[in-house]
């Protein structure tokens, strides 16, 4: 039996780097949004839904997860050759988050007199960053390599548990485990 590991080796050993480097920014992406997802939902937890701006900020960061998640299983089923539907739509969700915390840092952490000159550059540049990442994912997911990549034939995927070597033999090389 081989690891899971194995799933990921390209059957043709034609998988470009952009595919490759498309689906780890994906993956890392959406990891990292889902990690500002826990700090943005503790953060506000304890308000509640008192006002329309708290209502705002729940659905921008319901908005987050939705996002994150097809991000990640988008940047797993590139890296596997099965598609890019998943990064496509995770980073359109992402980039309106981004969007969001822009135009929040931009228009209210800017007019709060308690928040140094530093605050609106310092959440600005944040969301940007992401940004940044989730363009790049998604750019090179659409590339020219990446469309070629995906039209491939490809053999069915079988499960992690039951993937064997083509001899129907267990592996014994230490190497592949």
């Amino acid at each position: 039996m081989t690891t899971s590991w194995q799933m990921l080796l390209d059957d043709h050993g034609l998988r470009p780097g952009a595919v490759t480097a498309a689906a780890c920014l994906a993956v890392l992406a959406g990891c990292m949004t889902l990690v500002v997802s826990v700090v943005v939902v503790g953060a506000l937890f304890p308000s509640g839904l008192t006002d329309p701006g708290m209502i705002v900020a729940w659905l921008v960061a319901g908005t987050q997860v939705a996002g994150a998640v097809p991000l990640m299983v988008g940047g797993v089923r590139l890296a596997l050759g099965t598609g890019r539907k998943g990064v496509v739509a995770g980073a359109g969700m992402l980039l309106l988050v981004c969007g969001a915390y822009f135009l929040y840092g931009v228009i209210v952490v800017s007019k709060d007199d308690t928040e140094g000159p530093s605050g609106p550059i310092l959440f600005s540049a944040v969301a940007g960053s992401f940004a940044v990442l989730t363009v790049g994912s998604l750019a090179l997911s659409l590339s020219r390599s990446a469309t070629e990549y995906l039209g491939l034939p490809r053999r069915p995927i079988r499960s992690f548990r039951h993937f064997e070597t083509a001899s129907s033999e267990p592996v014994t090389d230490r190497r592949l485990r």
